[in-house]
This record gives C-alpha cells, sequence and structure tokens, in this order.
C-alpha cells in the first residue's frame, strides 16, 4: 500500500485497522509523520523506522516524525495519559537509538529524569535506560 511511495510524506492509519503488514514502510522515504493507534500490532512494519525523530505515544496513538537528517531517534516521549507500557516495548525493541525518554509532568504511573531515563512516579524502579544516555545517572 505505502512502500516504494516517495511522494508521501503523512499517514493516519484509522483506529479500525488492527494490524499493518511488513515492509508496508519500505522505501518512503519523504515520510514525515506516521499516526497510527496504540492497539495496532505493527512490530514487523516499522524496521524501516530506525531514523525517526521523534516518537509520541498517549492514550489513543502513537505518532512517528521525521526530520530531514538521518540521525537516530533522538527521544520517546510519552504523555501524561500513559498508564500501561504494553504498547512501549513493542516500539522500544523495533527502533533502535533513543537519546532519551521523556514523561509529560502529570503521569500518574511513570516519570524521567534529565538523562532521559525511565522510571516508575516515584523513581524507585529503573524501568528502561536508552542505549544512547550517559553512563553515569
Amino acid at each position: 500500500a505505502f512502500a516504494y511511495s516517495e511522494n508521501i510524506e503523512n499517514i493516519a492509519i484509522p483506529s479500525y485497522v488492527t494490524t499493518v503488514s511488513h515492509g508496508i514502510f519500505t522505501s518512503c522515504t519523504n515520510l514525515k509523520k506516521l499516526q497510527f493507534p496504540n492497539t495496532i500490532s505493527f512490530s514487523e512494519s516499522l524496521n524501516e523506522c530506525n531514523y525517526a525523530e521523534k516518537i509520541t505515544v498517549n492514550k489513543d496513538d502513537i505518532i512517528i516524525e521525521w526530520g530531514d537528517d538521518n540521525t537516530y531517534a533522538t527521544e520517546l516521549y510519552l504523555d501524561k495519559t500513559i498508564d500501561t507500557l504494553d504498547f512501549f516495548y513493542e516500539v522500544y525493541t523495533v527502533i533502535d537509538g533513543f537519546g532519551k525518554i521523556t514523561v509529560e509532568e502529570g503521569n500518574e504511573n511513570y516519570s524521567s529524569d534529565e538523562n532521559g531515563v525511565l522510571y516508575n512516579k516515584d523513581k524507585t524502579t529503573l524501568i528502561r535506560y536508552p542505549e544512547n544516555a550517559p553512563a553515569d545517572l
């Protein structure tokens, strides 16, 4: 459907879609923004997304944004409505190179620090240490 479509810049997958096929975004070289429901099964479809600049997750959607340069993903942003990380592990396993994870102020379950490390709300449990974060906390 979208593979090898060089003129597509934005894609919004509707909420009734439950699965996205492997390689569906292959060679979409001008894609700048992809939005889809966070309930979707997509792990095989994001293999071409290593250079995403920012990934935002809210209670309804996952939004992937690409910049003009080919740098690895710099930020995973979780908004204050996130109360489970079920989708998070799928995103994190297919996209490499996060520099930091940012949790929006007011999230009742999770928090992050200035280094982009993900914790539970009161920071007693370290959940994820980004690959590109500083070596020392």
